[in-house]
């Protein structure tokens, strides 16, 4: 073996010259080592890779050779690799650091070389012997893998995955993915063999995991399709290959729960504490070409049985949340995320509202200045309608300006402008409360308003298990507005807490809390939280 010269512990060989030994040494390298640079011995023979062959890869390489060096040259299988790295050692000593696809300079020799990431024990090694004035090109005794993890669509989505060998002796990741369809996955570089794949970061799941087979000098490109959390199915290629997003997006959902739920001061439900089971159903359309923003949403949720309550009779089978809800909005982004905004929403409810006691009461029914409208005297066990089927029925409209961002898992929203708001109340009356024998309500008019809304929106969405949502819409009439006069002033306001937690696809906890009020005439905040075990599956 020929006598070695010291080497560095760390950085490639030819980075320690300092001085006028550096300059000299590369000067003379330029100038007697360029035929050099194109001669390779025949110790791998080329193959093409990626559409550039061995020998094309070693013309686009220009690392000038010191005099009396050779080189080291790891050709790569799948273009460039960023943070790959080549260890070339001498006795177990690393004397020499590179990259796939630039020649390594090092004095002729018997070399060790290491090609990948992370841990020595990871990475895939090779034996060479450098010869003076000449390139070595190294075995390609590993394969490059690439996985994008995407859903049914091809759309790139975030999760993770680990890569271990059939042995578990070596263990790979966990490899982040990303959303953002211009980055390239993350390359792993393996010795050949066969490996698992699986999703999370837990190499040894037995469920949801792949098998696969690397061979050296092959560039491995799997799409991994992930539904919910688990593997449908595999694919060969890039997700940006066939993925074009589409500016349409239609999303229907239909569920049942079972749940506790408080309620107090609610106009056409049951007021108590109650146990419910019921179904929903939820749909979203909607049109995002970047500049404009059209959407539909409209949720239908329905609950009965009851069991207790303060001034009602117990039921084995009662309403207990029955509403259905629209809103229709189109937004215009001027500059960046703030435009222009026009939407409709509104509540209303399917079935009719009705009363029962197992006691004799008087019903008294009064308007919202407090006169006396109707009595009526009422047996143990008959029953008062309160709200017939669609009643009350709120209408909102409003136009003005809005924004809103999402980022990392994180949403902001705020909107206002002006609005109108329609309130029918088709004759009904809300219970207000009940005095031993008597039972007293209060009757609202039909009414017409119009002044100014505002909304509020705040989320966020935590590992795909936990989603937590807040939002506040607020009206306030031009009568209202007398309330800096020393007037009464009590907006009409609408305020959504939930809070989720995924246990599988199909099931998922969930808490709900909404404060609101429903009129200006009405001086109680109407209060209801929901702690829900939900079943649900989507549609489309």
């Amino acid at each position: 073996m020929n006598q070695l010269p010291p080497f560095p512990r760390n950085g490639r060989v030819f980075h320690r010259h300092t001085g006028a030994r550096f300059v000299a040494l590369s000067f003379a390298g330029l100038l007697f080592a360029a035929p050099a640079l194109a001669q390779t011995t025949p110790a791998a023979a080329p193959k093409r890779t990626s559409g550039m062959s061995v020998q094309d890869q070693l013309d686009m390489d220009i690392t000038p050779l010191p005099t009396g060096y050779g080189a080291v040259f790891v050709p790569s299988p799948a273009g460039r690799l960023p943070g790959a790295s080549v260890l070339v050692q001498y006795d177990g000593e690393t004397v020499a650091r590179g990259y796939i696809g630039e020649r390594i300079p090092v004095p002729p020799g018997q070399y060790r070389v290491l090609v990948g990431s992370g841990p020595e024990a990871l990475r895939a090694s090779s034996e060479v012997t450098v010869v003076k004035g000449m390139t070595v090109t190294a075995a390609q005794n590993f394969g490059v893998l690439r996985v994008s993890l995407v859903d049914d669509r091809k759309a790139p989505i975030e999760d993770k995955f680990v890569v271990a060998s059939a042995d578990g002796a070596r263990v790979y990741g966990p490899v982040s993915t990303s959303v953002d369809k211009a980055a390239k996955p993350e390359a792993l570089i393996l010795p050949p063999g066969r490996y698992i794949l699986a999703l999370g970061t837990n190499p040894n799941a037995t469920v949801n995991s792949i098998a696969m087979q690397v061979g050296g000098g092959e560039l491995i490109e799997y799409r991994v399709v992930v539904e919910d959390g688990k593997i449908v199915r595999t694919e060969f290629g890039r997700p940006e290959a066939e993925y074009e997003p589409s500016p349409w997006r239609v999303q229907w959902v239909v569920g049942g729960d079972v749940s506790f739920a408080q309620r107090m001061n609610q106009f056409s439900t049951y007021n108590g504490d109650v146990f419910m089971a019921g179904g929903f159903t939820s749909f979203e359309g909607a049109y995002d070409s970047g500049r404009h923003l059209a959407q539909l949403n409209v949720g239908i949720d329905e609950m009965v049985l009851s069991l207790t309550s303060p001034v009602e009779q117990a039921f084995p089978l009662r309403k207990v949340v029955d509403e259905v809800s629209a809103e229709l909005l189109y937004n215009y982004r001027v500059v960046g995320i703030l435009g222009p905004y026009a939407h409709a929403m509104g509540y209303t409810t399917l079935f009719n509202t009705t009363y029962r006691d197992e006691q004799p009461y008087r019903a008294t029914t009064r308007d919202a200045q407090g006169k006396v409208v109707k009595q009526g005297e009422y047996f143990a066990g008959d029953e008062l309608e309160t709200f017939a089927g669609g009643f009350p029925l709120f209408v909102q409209e409003g136009a003005g300006f809005g924004t809103r961002v999402d980022f990392l898992g994180i949403t902001l929203g705020i909107r206002a402008g002006a609005a109108m708001r329609q309130s029918f109340y088709g004759g009904g009356r809300y219970v207000q409360g009940r005095s031993g024998a008597n039972l007293d309500l209060i009757t609202l008019p039909d009414a017409f308003d119009y002044g100014a809304e505002a909304s509020g929106l705040v989320g966020f969405t935590l590992f795909k298990v936990l989603s937590v949502k807040s939002r506040l819409d607020l009206f306030v009439d031009s009568d209202q507005f007398s309330g800096f006069l020393g007037a009464t002033y009590r907006p009409i306001y609408r305020w959504d807490n939930i809070a989720s937690l995924r246990l599988s696809r199909f099931a998922s906890v969930v808490y709900t809390a909404v404060l609101r009020r429903d009129a200006a005439a009405v001086v109680p905040n109407q209060f209801a939280h929901t702690f829900r075990l939900r079943l649900q599956a989507a549609i489309f």
